[in-house]
């Protein structure tokens, strides 16, 4: 189940939650809620709490940008969303910084002739 869910990022551990619900509905159709509702709550915790923080530091955004284009990623288009809201705020913010003026910094001891 882990390494298939790791294939299909968004939706890999659904895809990968089908067998062993369907095991489990054959034997006890009550655990099988359970299951489901274990998978729902994990791949939930992955994608607000666990892939932000991954993906803060591999594309070197502030802790608090990445959590905050997951929410507003979730909050428009669901759990696809948190995954797109994350590459959607590296390009902004590499977008601005390219955009922004740069100035040169002068060292001062050039200045002083010495």
């Amino acid at each position: 189940m882990g390494v298939i869910s790791q294939f299909l990022p968004v939706i890999g551990i659904y895809v990968a939650g089908v067998l062993p619900l369907l095991l489990t509905v054959v034997d006890t159709p009550i655990k099988a809620l359970f299951v489901l509702g274990f998978i729902v709550v994990y791949q939930q915790i992955e994608n607000f709490l666990i892939a932000p923080k991954i993906t803060a530091q591999t594309m070197e955004l502030h802790a608090g940008v990445a959590f905050a284009s997951a929410i507003v990623g979730g909050a428009v288009l669901g759990p696809t969303g948190a995954i797109l809201g994350l590459p959607a705020a590296a390009v902004m913010q590499g977008f601005l910084s390219s955009a922004g003026h740069r100035y040169e910094v002068v060292d001062d001891t050039d200045l002083d002739g010495e």
